[in-house]
């Protein structure tokens, strides 16, 4: 069964919603944009629902946020008053629908977002990255070495996912801190040395044969590339 994560939007009765569509899918809900983050890692949706704004965040800057979790296709639902036009694919979107919501309607444009997605395999066969014994799962967001899995939390995830996405080059602090931080607020370089100290720590009780982070001082951080790494 298809697995549809509704974020609270203003647009539509978010629980109303989630009981017409219950029997057809399996279904959650969140009220902020935390419990979206950890929605994604724990419940792994299939499609998002979202409103124009979640929380104090707008849809745009919300789904900047959590690409780099999921790649599932995320349909706006916007007002039906609103005739703005909105460039959607351009934005990352898969579709938008207007409220109040027709569930057959509904269920036509799941169907053709999901088609227009890659499908499981192949997004699992292009979302593994290994560096030596490391790997990281970007569609379950799963990080192992070897057979061991690592557990992170989500920020500590998202730092390594940046990390290996540039894998052999420095990632300089201001990118990190606007990536794990939409809108860093004063000097968070010490939160982000605590974060990167957390991981590491965690990395090396699992193995302490490769070394997955180096610190660049006044610059920024990297993933070195391991020698036997796939390319």
């Amino acid at each position: 069964m298809l697995k549809i994560l509704i974020c609270n939007c203003i647009e539509t009765n978010c629980a109303q919603l989630a009981e017409e569509i219950n029997d057809d899918y399996l279904v959650r809900t969140v009220y902020t944009p935390d419990e979206c983050e950890n929605a994604l890692l724990s419940f792994a949706p299939d499609v998002i629902l979202c409103g124009r704004e979640f929380g104090t965040l707008y849809v745009l800057d919300f789904v900047r946020v959590i690409r780099c979790l999921t790649k599932a296709p995320i349909i706006l639902i916007r007002s039906g008053e609103s005739l703005t036009p909105l460039p959607i694919k351009s934005f990352g979107l898969a579709d938008f629908i207007c409220a109040p919501i027709n569930v057959k309607e509904l269920s036509a444009r799941i169907s053709l977002a999901l088609s227009e997605t890659p499908s499981v395999n192949e997004r699992e066969s292009e979302s593994v990255f290994k560096n030596g014994a490391l790997s990281i799962d970007y569609a379950t967001c799963r990080v192992f070495i070897g057979e061991k899995q690592v557990h992170l939390t989500l920020l500590e995830y998202k730092l390594l996912c940046l990390l290996s996405k540039n894998c052999g080059n420095v990632v300089r602090y201001k990118v990190i801190l606007e990536e794990l931080w939409a809108n860093p607020i004063g000097n968070e370089i010490l939160s982000l040395r605590v974060f990167v100290a957390a991981l590491r720590k965690k990395l090396q009780a699992v193995s302490t044969d490769e070394v997955y982070l180096q610190t660049h001082m006044g610059e920024g951080y990297c993933m070195p590339r391991v020698d036997n790494a796939k390319e």
